[in-house]
């Protein structure tokens, strides 16, 4: 109760489901907690709390999670840094032509050795990979076994041991057949190669194939003979812009993240033409417009000239509005 209301998902719901303490404590915990994150609130919903404390905590959730919110602030900073090392990834590969780009080349494996979270270490692997530079790559490998055998990633522990691979078969490709190489890991391989579900199996039956091991036949689905079968033949000379603009498309307007810091990202689709975005104060002072002469689209919409506080976004052509705050 001290550290009420931020404690997190884990301690909340190991109470909730503790049939050891009272239910008025257990529902208690809930209110001092509110509004609980998401997934404590489906858990209530689920619990075997009486219906009427279940009711009077869900009458209680208004607003945001201060930790969910955090958690989601965290989660979107992560995932826009992932891109950013990709975008510089892609961009040094696609300039490193020439002698002289060597030296900027050193210069962002350098920069990616700095970073420690596990994407930036698995960039970094490619650029080892792409320069030839396979011992280096396969002892960054190993320290990242390390942090992934604490954290019980399967997925992640079988790329690095693909990505192993891959390396064995650029070392020794010029003094080994390929197959015999391939054949040191067959049994590894054919087993992620039976998953049609993930990029792991894909990656491992490319490399059975290159090798003559495997024929990778693309699934196919075929139609439910059930199903009303066109004798009409196909119009392979449509232009594409044509077939496009016959396809219906569904109303969106969606926002994120939400509560925002210094940009709003905006999803929308208007069937019926292009979007214009309104940005009023909570006293109705307009105080930002932004217009798209698209259909469907996306925004980043610069708020970092605005004051924290709420806010309300319309767009008048899907005659819809949202609430979002600004914190800082």
């Amino acid at each position: 109760y001290a550290a009420s209301p931020y404690l997190s998902s884990e301690i909340l719901l190991a109470y909730l489901n503790n049939n050891n303490v009272p239910e008025l404590s257990r529902a208690s915990l809930m209110l001092a907690n509110s509004p609980l994150p998401t997934d404590v609130v489906e858990a209530v919903e689920k619990s075997d709390l009486s219906p009427e404390f279940i009711a009077y905590i869900l009458k209680s959730q208004v607003g945001v999670n201060e930790i969910e919110q955090l958690q989601n602030q965290i989660s979107g900073v992560k995932s826009a840094r992932q891109v950013n090392y990709d975008h510089l990834m892609r961009a040094t590969f696609n300039a490193d032509t020439t002698a002289a780009f060597a030296e900027t080349f050193n210069y962002v494996m350098d920069f990616m050795g700095t970073q420690t979270d596990y994407h930036a270490k698995n960039r970094l692997v490619d650029m080892y990979i792409k320069k030839g530079m396979y011992d280096e790559a396969l002892n960054l490998l190993g320290n990242m076994k390390l942090l992934v055998s604490a954290e019980d990633n399967s997925g992640a522990t079988n790329d690095i041991h693909l990505t192993e691979i891959k390396i064995d078969i650029l070392q020794n490709l010029n003094t080994e057949p390929i197959g015999d190489i391939v054949k040191r890991h067959e049994d590894f391989l054919a087993e992620m190669a039976a998953d049609y579900n993930t990029k792991e199996g894909g990656v491992a039956r490319a490399i059975l194939e290159s090798a003559g091991l495997m024929e990778n036949f693309p699934i196919v689905f075929l139609p439910n003979p059930e199903d009303e079968v066109s004798t009409k033949s196909a119009r392979i000379s449509e232009p594409q812009e044509e077939i496009v603009s016959n396809t219906e498309l569904k109303s969106l307007f969606r926002l994120y993240p939400n509560p925002a810091n210094d940009y709003l990202a905006v999803e929308f689709i208007n069937p019926n033409g292009a979007c214009s975005f309104n940005i009023y104060s909570i006293k109705g002072e307009l105080v930002k417009t932004i217009s798209s002469n698209q259909q469907l689209g996306f925004l980043s919409i610069n708020i970092s000239d605005l004051q924290p506080g709420n806010y309300i976004i319309n767009c008048p052509e899907l005659q819809s509005k949202q609430n979002f705050v600004i914190v800082r």
